[in-house]
């Protein structure tokens, strides 16, 4: 459960953290925010915190596991 504003900011610090150690990718923590909310339907990240809270359900049931899966490495 996404239950505040402060939940989803450490989930896109992870996020964020993820990208760079395993994918070599370097995004800033806004635009982490952005697409992470774009990617459970929201229109954008004010949108989903005005939605919080946001059960886990609705993260795997999105396209954003499929979005973010990356091949290859």
């Amino acid at each position: 459960m996404i239950e505040d504003k402060s939940v989803f900011t450490v989930l896109a610090r992870q996020f964020v953290e993820q990208l760079k150690n395993k994918q070599h990718i370097n995004i800033k923590p806004a635009k982490a925010r952005e697409l992470l909310s774009l990617m459970v339907g929201a229109k954008s990240h004010n949108s989903l915190i005005s939605l919080l809270p946001k059960p886990a359900e609705d993260w795997l049931d999105s396209e954003a596991l499929d979005t973010l899966a990356f091949k290859g490495t």
